[in-house]
């Protein structure tokens, strides 16, 4: 057992065999513990209490768990070339905390929290047997997931303006990505998830942006009040799409994305914007917004079943831009002077029923 004691204290163990549990206790102060080239057959378990705290492993075997637990104070925790056979639990505490890892195999779950103060999070080449998750609680918190093979993962940032990224991901099973409320930015790239795919954003203007992923269940997108602007691109899912948004103008952009099943987007209210481009191909749609001026564009999109767009009251534009629709089309608008626009000769395989309700409206051709 490594007792630090009071005060700020550093203890590095370097190429050693410890044959039972690594266990370091710490108390107020800084306190700092490095563990290098050492292997440790009975699990590790620091508990380094207030103050500023380290734990570092580096080109380090652990057989058993893996449990870090903070005070208050900005803690760190890295892990470089380690590998834990079993799981491993990161709580980090109250504090401006930071995890930092690259090249690490967890044959267990891995689980990273923390509470309330600015967070980093930022993890390379990471394997894990089991799931993965990262709660960054409240503050304004950065996570960076860049290259990992999971059974499952989520990341929830929290109240506060948080940003996720994440790249070269691979999960056997569902992937969430949720970054609270305040105003967030999620990035994802080159992903391959064997179940579903979740996004979702509380309160406040929001970025999300999907690029090149293929999801093996459906996928799922939801925003709550503010500006919000979604991309999707490049994107295959093998279930259904579905989009909720709140008061506020959204943008939302399918780009180059293929759903087999259903596609549906509740705008809600707000001037709102959506297009469907590039040679998307989705299952039977449905568009709906309510009260503020919209725009929905479908332009060289393929529905495969019937199509429905229902854009509510205010000064609607709606494109039908070359493309196919294999069943029927269904416009509706409420009040307000509509504007519906038939381009590059789409092709409907049902018929079209058009009710732009009250106002100056105009059918183009």
């Amino acid at each position: 057992m490594l007792a630090l004691g009071t005060g700020s204290n550093r203890t590095t163990l370097g190429s050693a065999t410890v044959p039972g549990k690594l266990v370091a206790k710490g108390a107020a102060g800084a306190d700092v513990v490095i563990v290098e080239a050492t292997t440790i057959g009975g699990g590790v378990k620091a508990d380094l209490g207030a103050g500023e705290n380290a734990l570092a492993l580096d080109e380090t075997t652990v057989t058993g768990a893996l449990a870090y637990k903070g005070g208050a104070g900005g803690d760190a925790v890295s892990f470089t070339s380690v590998t834990v056979d079993g799981a491993a639990k990161i709580d980090l505490g109250a504090g401006a905390n930071a995890v930092l890892g690259g090249t690490a195999t967890f044959t267990g779950k891995l689980a990273v929290k923390a509470g309330a103060g600015s967070d980093a999070v930022v993890i390379g080449a990471l394997t894990a047997a089991r799931a993965a998750g990262i709660d960054t609680g409240a503050g304004d918190d950065f996570v960076t997931i860049a290259g990992a093979m999971v059974e499952s993962g989520k990341i929830v940032g929290g109240a506060g303006i948080d940003t996720l990224m994440v790249t070269a991901v691979e999960t056997t099973k569902a992937l969430a990505l949720d970054g609270g409320g305040d105003g967030n930015a999620a990035f994802a790239t080159a992903l391959t998830v064997g179940g579903g795919l979740i996004c979702a954003s509380g309160a406040g203007d929001d970025r999300i942006v999907v690029n090149t992923a293929t999801v093996g269940a459906g996928l799922a997108v939801k925003t709550g009040a503010g500006t919000n602007d979604v991309t999707m691109q490049a994107l295959t899912a093998v279930g259904k799409l579905a989009y909720k948004g709140g008061a506020g103008a959204d943008v939302l952009t399918l780009d180059a994305v293929t759903a087999g099943g259903a596609a549906t987007a509740d705008l809600g209210d707000g001037a709102n914007q959506l297009e469907i481009r590039n040679g998307s191909t989705l299952g039977p749609l449905g568009v709906r917004a309510k009260k503020g001026p919209d725009i929905l564009t479908l332009q060289g999109a393929t529905v495969n079943g019937a199509a429905k767009l229902a854009a509510g009251a205010g000064a609607n534009a709606i494109t039908v831009d070359a493309g196919t629709i294999t069943g029927s089309l269904a416009v509706t608008a409420g009040a307000g002077d509509d504007e519906l626009r038939f381009l590059n000769a789409p092709v409907f395989g049902g018929e079209q029923k058009i009710d732009l309700g009250g106002g100056a409206n105009t059918v183009t051709p």
